[in-house]
Parts: structure tokens; C-alpha cells; sequence
């Protein structure tokens, strides 16, 4: 009897610790890793605090009982699904880890998640060369994140908000990166080449995952990911010099036209985000002095008052304009673009090297200027992936609009010849925005990352040629 009750005791404690996990997996897709409390979880968990406390001691704790998770199941299916697909004509030899060499055996491989056709056979052409068996293996493990709800959204989450050494997660996210870029850079070196291509690689992953939540109904991040994989196997010959042509003087003025009307739109729908018009100067001054403040103490090192103080104004002055620190911050992440646009941006010119070249320089300034401001960005983007949170609603249209500049660059390359015809303009620019978001996330885990210079690296690499330095 003894021996049944304590296998009872045992059953219900695992049964409400996953209750436990379930809730917080629940509130951290709503509302992100960093604003749920313990006491939130407990509360959607149905227990008192002290009652969850006895499982786990700590939120830190909690979050490390859901990441295990996550990847037990990740594990768990990609291993039920390489038995199956093994015993079956066309299956794979690699491990469900891809930590074995992978030989694709006869016919098409399948991916360890589900049934989908897999990446060492997909591609734009039915003769499209195999992908070799490493980067394949990449591939999966893309896909298998992707197949167990909320371990993307969890480890995106986290991983801007534990960018501080002294965060309980910080370990375990700089850990996972330089994991990361070791087995990248092992398994595929005879591919990639020297090691800052396996970290313009792994930041390129990091973008393209940060970016699909924002947008994803139209960003597949493992097929993205082949993509530049197989590029990065067998990069495209550079079009012939008799393909490639400059556009006429009618054309490069259209082009130059083009880009002011598409500046002019962001700026017109950033002054009605900024929310205040000429008149304004009280609020305008204390945005001026939260970006200050922000980008160099960061956004949780400054208090409401602390601005108001700067300012000159009282605290509940400062209440009439924002009525919290994260309408604040909203109106400075906004502020920042709109500077960018209208003072840092690329030049008007129809000479697109020139117009990329200035987005990798500005990106350069902004990293020597204001780092505070830029790790700010990059804080909150991953955490504001929660459709609750804050900032959500405005990096969904600052990630839109920073397509749609790259993507028009990209397009004008194509025309000219300039770009091989299997390159899809729309994802040079996702990709481009991808590699700089994954940059700025690893370099606030690696000081010793020169973002600006990788970036510019690996624009080259797609283009084939070198851009031109500012003077």
C-alpha cells in the first residue's frame, strides 16, 4: 500500500508540474519571457505562489524546465520520425540529431519532422544539386525547433532579455551560441570557409526566426535557410559583364524618385507614430532626452522620473504626455526611425552598391555612437515577439518597412543584370535584414563581434564583389 500511495504522490506531482510548464508556456507566447511574474504563473496554473515555488524555485528555474522540454520533444519526434522514415524506401542515414554524417540514400530524403519532403532534394529545379549532408542535417534542426509550439517564441524571447551577464539565463543563451557556431562551423567549414561566414550563418538563422514571428504567415525559416545554404555550396556564376547594363538617365532618376516617395511615406506615417505635431515641444523634448538616457543606460537603468528630472519637468508633467514607461519607449523606438530615415539614410542615388553600402555604414555609426541604443533595439525586439507585448505592433511595421527598402535595392540589381536570375530579389532583402537583426542579438554575447564588418562581408559574398567604403 505504501509503495502504491507513493506512486500516486509521484503521478500527481509530475502531472502538476507540467500543468506548471503548461501555463507558463501558455502566458510566455501571450506576453513574452520577461513580464510574467511567478505569481502570474502560478495564479494561471491554478496554485498558490508558495505551491509553485515547491517545484520550482525560481522563474529562471521554471524557464529552464520549459526549454528541457522543448527540446526532449524536439528530440523526441525527430527520432519517432527517422525510425519510420528509416525503415522506408528513401529515408535518410543520418541520426534524429544530425550529429552523424548524413548520406542520403537512393530517392528523396525526408526531413526528421513530419512528412515533409525534404531540403536535400527541394529547390527551384528538379535537378537542383543535393545539399550536402551537414547542411541538410541544419535544415532539419530548423525544422524541428519550428514543429514544437512556443520553443522558437521562448528561446527568441529569452535570449533578448538575459543579454545581461548578470541574468540567470545569460549563461545558457552564450553557451547555446558558441555551441552553435562550433557545430556550424565543424560540420560545414569545407563549405563555408573561414568562420565569419558560419557566424553571418548563425545570425542569419537568429534574424530569419526573430523576423518570422513578426511576419509569419510569409517567411518559412528552414526553406529560406536552404536557400542560402545551397547558395553557399555552389554560389552562382556573376552574370556575364554583356548581361549587366546601367540604367539610363531616365531610369536613374525614376529610381531615385522612387526611393524619396517610399522615405517620404515612412516618414509621414512615422510623424503620425511619433504622436506629436509642431506645437508639441514639451514632448518632443522628452523624447529627445529618453533616447539619450535609453541608449546609454539602457532602457531598464532609467526611471520615469529620472527623465523628468533631465528634462526639467516634474513627474507627473511627464505622466500628461506618456502615461507609462512603455508608451514611452514606443515613441523612442519610433523617434529612432525616424532619424535614421531622414538623417542617416542612404543617399539618393540610383547606384544601389552605394545605397547597401550606406545601410552597412549607418548600421557602423550606430554601433559606435549610441551601442546603448542599439542593444535597446535589439533587447526588445526579441522581446517584444509576444503579440501582448508593448513594442509588438511597432516592430511588425519597422521590420516591413525595412523590407521593402531592401527588397526595391535588390529589384534594381536584377534589372541591371547584376544580380544571377535564381535570386530572388524580396529574399536578398529578408536575408540582408536577417543576417544584420542576428549580428547586432550575438554581438551583445560576444563583444569581440565586429557586426558592421560581418555584414558587409556578407553582402559581398552575394553580390560577388566588395562594396564600396565610405570615404
Amino acid at each position: 500500500m505504501g509503495v502504491r500511495k507513493a506512486a500516486q504522490h509521484y503521478a500527481t506531482g509530475l502531472s502538476r508540474r507540467e500543468g506548471i510548464l503548461d501555463a507558463a508556456d501558455r502566458l510566455f507566447r501571450e506576453r513574452g519571457t520577461g513580464a510574467p511574474s511567478v505569481h502570474d504563473i502560478a495564479q494561471a496554473a491554478g496554485i498558490s505562489r508558495p505551491g509553485l515555488l515547491r517545484y520550482f524555485a525560481s522563474k529562471e528555474e521554471l524557464l529552464d524546465g520549459l526549454l528541457d522540454r522543448y527540446e526532449a520533444r524536439a528530440a523526441a519526434a525527430a527520432e519517432d520520425t527517422w525510425r519510420r522514415n528509416a525503415q522506408s524506401p528513401g529515408g535518410i542515414a543520418a541520426g534524429p540529431t544530425g550529429d552523424r554524417a548524413a548520406t542520403p540514400t537512393a530517392g528523396p530524403a525526408v526531413d526528421p519532422v513530419g512528412d515533409r519532403v525534404a531540403t536535400t532534394t527541394a529547390g527551384p529545379a528538379a535537378d537542383a544539386p543535393l545539399l550536402p549532408a551537414a547542411s541538410a542535417a541544419l535544415v532539419a534542426q530548423a525544422l524541428r525547433q519550428a514543429a514544437v509550439p512556443g520553443y522558437v517564441e521562448c528561446l527568441t524571447s529569452l535570449a533578448g532579455e538575459a543579454v545581461g551577464a548578470d541574468h540567470p539565463a545569460h549563461a545558457r543563451i552564450a553557451r547555446r551560441y558558441r555551441d552553435l557556431r562550433a557545430d556550424i562551423l565543424r560540420q560545414l567549414g569545407p563549405v563555408l570557409g573561414p568562420d565569419p561566414a558560419a557566424t553571418c550563418l548563425l545570425a542569419g538563422w537568429e534574424g530569419l526566426q526573430l523576423l518570422s514571428l513578426y511576419s509569419p504567415s510569409d517567411i518559412d525559416v528552414a526553406a529560406c535557410l536552404e536557400r542560402r545554404l545551397r547558395f553557399l555550396a555552389a554560389p552562382p556564376s556573376p552574370p556575364p559583364a554583356a548581361r549587366r547594363t546601367s540604367p539610363t538617365p531616365e531610369e536613374a532618376a525614376r529610381r531615385t524618385r522612387a526611393f524619396r516617395d517610399l522615405r517620404a511615406d515612412d516618414v509621414r506615417d512615422l510623424q503620425e507614430r511619433r504622436g506629436y505635431a509642431t506645437g508639441h515641444e514639451r514632448r518632443r523634448q522628452v523624447i529627445d532626452t529618453a533616447t539619450t538616457l535609453f541608449g546609454t543606460r539602457g532602457f531598464h537603468g532609467i526611471s520615469l522620473r529620472d527623465i523628468a528630472k533631465a528634462v526639467g519637468i516634474s513627474h507627473s508633467t511627464l505622466l500628461h504626455h506618456f502615461e507609462n514607461k512603455d508608451e514611452l519607449l514606443r515613441a523612442v523606438l519610433t523617434h529612432h526611425d525616424y532619424l535614421m530615415i531622414t538623417v542617416g539614410s542612404a543617399p539618393d542615388t540610383a547606384d544601389e552598391h552605394a545605397r547597401l553600402g550606406a545601410v552597412v555604414e549607418t548600421a557602423r555609426r550606430a554601433a559606435d555612437d549610441t551601442p546603448g541604443l542599439m542593444e535597446l533595439f535589439s533587447t526588445v525586439s526579441a522581446e517584444a515577439v509576444a503579440p501582448g507585448h508593448p513594442a509588438h505592433a511597432y516592430f511588425e511595421k519597422h521590420f516591413a518597412m525595412s523590407r521593402r527598402f531592401l527588397a526595391r535595392s535588390f529589384e534594381h540589381l536584377a534589372a541591371d543584370g547584376e544580380l544571377s536570375a535564381e535570386r530572388d530579389p524580396a529574399e536578398e532583402g529578408l536575408w540582408l535584414l536577417a543576417v544584420c537583426e542576428g549580428l547586432q542579438r550575438l554581438r551583445l554575447y560576444d563583444a569581440g563581434i565586429d557586426a558592421a564588418g560581418l555584414l558587409a562581408a556578407d553582402l559581398a559574398r552575394t553580390l560577388g564583389e566588395p562594396l564600396p567604403t565610405a570615404d
